[in-house]
């Protein structure tokens, strides 16, 4: 959402704020560790090679954010930027 704080027939600026979802993602590749199975708690031993995926993870994580944009017109020229 953005809200015009000043314009004229030249000129604007703008506030806004609004949310979005930003996405974390990493793989891990080969290596060791150790797990829980029926056996029992952390009973289980993993060693795998360097090209075998070992373990994924996702998460999208809500964010906030606040922006000021900007925009002047000199003629058939228009400026414009946000932050």
């Amino acid at each position: 959402m953005n809200r015009l704080i000043y314009g004229n027939e030249g000129s604007s600026i703008a506030v806004g704020a609004g949310m979005r979802h930003t996405d974390v993602k990493w793989t891990a590749y080969g290596g060791s560790g150790i797990y829980s199975n029926e056996e029992g708690f952390r009973k289980g031993q993993r060693k795998a090679p360097d090209w075998e995926r070992g373990v994924s993870y996702r998460q999208k994580i809500p964010v906030g954010f606040h922006s000021l944009s900007g925009e002047h017109v000199l003629g058939d020229l228009t400026i414009s930027g946000a932050i």
